[in-house]
């Protein structure tokens, strides 16, 4: 049984696969502010499928980019779940994420999601039989720049991505962030045989947090 969280884009949502087969998703727009929840809502979908905590034998988890606090929260407790439970845990980007659907549809994507004001955090990505391959890091450029670099692609590129309206210059498909994705590419992460150490998963965030100053400082 491998568990799927995302918490990091409305709506958030978690998932469970059991031998290849959806057979929980459970979602919520606006949950990431309900984050303290998150343990409760896996103990309730394991008691869906008649299964408990010990019947998880991997953990796939959104990283990022994405809401600061749904991020960084929900990556702990699959952690801890990795550690209690030992068992693997795969981080998987948002990027990443929103291409699964495409998989096996061969082609050159370009996966992006907004950021902070105008900038706008995106990669190329190839499908090549059933494999999504990562062509770029992830960059993180300006609305203008961005067109601007979409605009002078040379070869057929398929655009996905989170709020595309925004930009009514580019054509492309609405991406949708998913607790059963990550659940499915943790289960094919877990059936090759990686590892998936909890010491590898970092939240990655497309800027550094915005401190305020602290409570009672004068």
């Amino acid at each position: 049984m491998i568990l799927g969280l995302q918490y990091g884009w409305d709506p958030c949502s978690l998932a469970i696969v059991h031998e290849g087969m959806l057979v929980y998703e459970w979602s919520l727009t606006n949950s990431h502010i309900l984050t303290e929840s998150i343990t409760d809502s896996v103990r309730e979908g394991c008691q869906r499928v008649g299964k408990t905590f010990h019947d998880l034998r991997a953990i796939g988890v959104l990283q990022g980019t994405g809401s600061y606090t749904g991020i960084r929260v929900s990556v702990s407790v699959a952690k801890t779940f990795s550690q209690v439970l030992a068992i693997p845990i795969y981080g998987f980007s948002t990027l990443e994420v929103m291409l699964f659907p495409y998989r096996e549809i061969d082609g050159l994507y370009v996966s992006m999601v907004p950021a902070r004001g105008e900038d706008w955090v995106a990669g190329v990505f190839a499908m090549r039989q059933g494999r999504c391959v990562r062509m770029t890091p992830d960059f993180l450029w300006k609305e203008a720049v961005l067109v601007q670099k979409l605009q002078s692609f040379q070869e057929p590129i398929t655009v996905v991505g989170l709020f595309l309206e925004r930009l009514k210059q580019i054509r492309g498909v609405k991406g949708r962030v998913l607790g059963s994705s990550i659940a499915l590419m943790a289960q094919d992460r877990w059936a090759q045989g990686d590892v998936g150490l909890w010491r590898q998963v970092q939240p990655c965030y497309s800027h550094p947090p915005t401190i305020g100053k602290a409570k009672g400082c004068q």
